[in-house]
């Protein structure tokens, strides 16, 4: 059986009768190649010799290997209703009939109860008081697709794409590109321009009237978004975090918060300047942004509790001081935010509903909640807030997909560059001869 599908995995449909599917439906599995060569006609002859029925060969190919050939994403025709009836059915209305899961369960749960149905939207990220003047949102669910640009897609960056992007198709609503910039010192221009040319190659568009190869158009605007364009209202919002008593500036050392942080089963140590007081505090943190601070002289840090049996939430950092130049703020800037608190805070801006994201981050979902109530507090978000919701990473048997391994590979030369034919990459992928329907149907099975 194995031989027979080894060779039927070349068929082309140059070669083969009307019925056979394009080699890229077939499974990924296979090692699908763009150019299968001309072996086709040796296995007509193979198997015509082997069976009564000449044609037997070319009837059904997706029977032998026991599940249906279908096209992996479906194009949603109403701006305004969800391709999913109902949480246990299933759309066939493409003739695609899709599994449900716990995320698909979740949106269809939050679109019955009409839970973001009154959220309203200014046409591009903004404050709750610009919310306010805009529309009712035309987008039933807003997703993103976050890569940091500081290295090239992997494989397993598929199955984020596809499954953010996809579902924003089914349920018509919106996939924002966003890129969360928030690291000057391991970013790059040149990251960027390959990501945006990897997600448009694998079939998904965002900008206005672009209608990419796998989804429909998002005719009405367009949600390519950087979250350094959000650094003043991060800003802001670090102010009054600050005037509130939620956040203070902390002037220890790197390795003293390291050693008072605690393990996972001690607590940690409060800092002596964590009662600091909050003039004081704004004081110096003016002072960080200015850039009269010297890097690694003071950090801004929440306060929520150093006691906590989640580490997460033991004071985390949210501003560092980087005399770092960034690709796209320049020399604006001499503070910048970490990930964890610029994250939540884009999917605020951007009217996300649900922020879908891997299993690493479920412990970091405390403080997601968390560093979004507190903002909400000073009404500078519309409710609901963003829900962020976990699901498993793609991980490949034998495959590196460490974006700092790879990146050792490409800088010690070891490799031809990210997209040379061995790397995992999709840019390597692409260019062994992977087509983008295999990958996406690889990443939808």
């Amino acid at each position: 059986m194995f031989h027979k599908i080894s060779r039927l995995e070349n068929l082309t449909l140059s070669h083969a009768p009307p019925c056979v599917k394009p080699a890229d439906t077939l499974a990924p599995k296979l090692n699908l190649r763009a150019d299968p060569g001309p072996r086709p006609l040796q296995l007509r002859r193979h198997r015509a010799a082997q069976s009564p029925d000449p044609g037997a060969a070319f009837r059904s190919p997706s029977r032998l290997l026991n599940y249906p050939t279908r096209r992996p994403f479906p194009v949603s025709t109403s701006p305004k209703t969800s391709s999913r009836s109902s949480p246990d059915t299933p759309s066939d209305t493409d003739g695609v009939v899709r599994t449900s899961n716990f995320i698909r369960q979740a949106i269809d749960s939050d679109l019955a109860a009409g839970t973001y149905a009154l959220r309203r939207w200014a046409g591009r990220p903004a404050t709750a008081d610009q919310h306010a003047n805009g529309a009712i949102d035309p987008a039933e669910i807003r997703t993103r697709f976050p890569p940091e640009p500081n290295g090239y897609l992997h494989i397993g960056h598929a199955k984020s794409i596809c499954l953010n992007f996809g579902l924003a198709i089914d349920y018509a609503g919106r996939c924002h590109m966003r890129f969360d910039d928030t690291n000057p010192v391991k970013e790059d221009q040149e990251y960027v321009d390959s990501i945006l040319e990897t997600v448009k190659w694998l079939g998904f568009g965002w900008d206005k009237d672009e209608t990419g190869t796998a989804g429909a158009a998002h005719s009405a605007e367009s949600n390519l978004y950087y979250a350094s364009d959000y650094f003043e209202h991060f800003y802001r919002f670090a102010e009054y975090l600050v005037q509130a008593g939620h956040a203070y500036v902390d002037s220890q050392t790197a390795d003293q918060i390291r050693e008072h942080r605690g393990t996972l089963t001690e607590a940690g140590t409060n800092s002596r300047f964590r009662d600091r007081p909050a003039a004081e505090s704004l004081t110096l943190l003016r002072e960080m942004r200015a850039g009269s601070q010297p890097e690694g002289s003071h950090v801004l840090r929440a306060r929520i509790d150093m006691g906590s049996p989640n580490i997460n939430l033991r004071d985390p950092i949210l501003y560092r001081i980087r005399h770092a130049h960034h690709h796209r703020t320049g020399d604006a800037w001499a503070i910048y935010p970490m990930y964890d608190y610029a994250h939540p805070l884009s999917d605020a801006l951007e009217n996300i509903t649900h922020s879908l994201c891997t299993l690493e981050f479920e412990d970091h979902r405390p403080f997601y909640d968390w560093i979004l109530e507190r903002v909400a507090e000073g009404g500078f978000f519309q409710r609901p807030l963003p829900r962020q919701i976990e699901f498993a990473r793609l991980n490949m048997t034998y495959t590196v997909t460490s974006k700092r391994k790879l990146q050792e590979l490409v800088q010690s030369k070891s490799v031809d560059g990210w997209d040379d034919p061995r790397m995992p990459t999709l840019v390597g992928l692409r260019r062994r001869g992977y087509t983008p329907a295999s990958i996406r149907l690889f990443c939808e099975r």
